[in-house]
């Protein structure tokens, strides 16, 4: 007869490569108590993708662009894609 297991699974690795599967600029790494590096969430960068509006608060040094929040607000105003008109 096998033992069951009395404990109950760690999600929370699961739930990390989920995110990371749709939202890759949301993962950052940290360092644990042992020194080893693991994957954490970025939650102010997942709330902005999230997000139909820019979310306030302070721009974090990323390598992306500069002034971030007034491209997203731009960008965010186009409903449609640009067509060429053949002439």
């Amino acid at each position: 007869m096998d033992k069951m297991c009395m404990e109950s699974p760690d999600i929370t690795l699961t739930n990390i490569e989920k995110i990371s599967a749709i939202f890759p600029n949301c993962i950052t790494e940290t360092i644990d108590a042992d020194g080893t590096l693991k994957k954490a969430i970025n939650f102010d960068t997942l709330r902005q993708m999230l997000s139909l509006d820019v979310v306030e608060g302070d721009e974090a040094y990323e390598f992306n662009w500069g002034d971030q929040k007034a491209n997203i607000l731009m960008w965010a105003s186009f409903s449609r894609c640009w067509i060429p008109i053949p002439e």
